[in-house]
């Protein structure tokens, strides 16, 4: 074979595989987020939950529209940048999903709790199915396998779309918030 018949048939394998990883990856983003929505949380976490967010509201609430909108992407970046890297962030996503899950049963957050943790959901999820491909790929080099150069560059670069992708849906959700 052709070293470019070798690249088109390892795309193609990406593609399909990469179907499959989005499907497990969205399934197990939501079963965690649903397993958190599911627990009921007793009163004080819900008040501790409320004064906190009170409490970076109020802390935000003098600063100008472009200072407050930086305030909360810094806040949101803060907590999901572990999920950018590849493997581990599918676990820490899902622990977050159960989180988020937990704060959106809350009946004093609302429909817009559950409709931003929707969002970082959506944010996260195509760096952590990107990252697992990579990772993937990377443990199959690692093996010896013949996984050419070009492929890990392709699915790399992949990869850091997927993670500016999720920082302009997180910058966007910050500053419309």
């Amino acid at each position: 074979m052709e070293a470019n018949d070798v690249m088109r048939e390892l795309i193609r394998w990406y593609i399909k595989s990469r179907l499959v990883v989005y499907a497990a990856v969205l399934i197990s983003l939501l079963g965690a987020f649903l397993m958190g929505y599911a627990v009921s949380s007793p009163p004080s976490y819900a008040a501790e939950v409320e004064a906190s967010i009170k409490s970076f509201e109020a802390s935000i609430s003098g600063m100008s529209y472009l200072a407050a909108s930086l305030a909360r992407f810094a806040s949101l970046l803060g907590t999901v940048w572990i999920s950018y890297i590849p493997i581990a962030g599918l676990w820490y996503a899902a622990y977050a999903m159960v989180n988020l899950g937990v704060i959106a049963a809350i009946p004093a957050i609302g429909y817009g709790g559950v409709a931003s943790a929707i969002a970082v959901m959506i944010a996260m999820f195509f760096p952590v199915a990107e990252g697992l491909m990579l990772g993937f790929t990377l443990v199959l080099r690692a093996l010896k396998k013949n996984v050419p150069s070009r492929f890990v560059r392709y699915i790399w670069t992949q990869y850091v779309v997927a993670i500016v992708i999720s920082l302009v849906l997180l910058g966007l959700l910050s500053a419309g918030a």
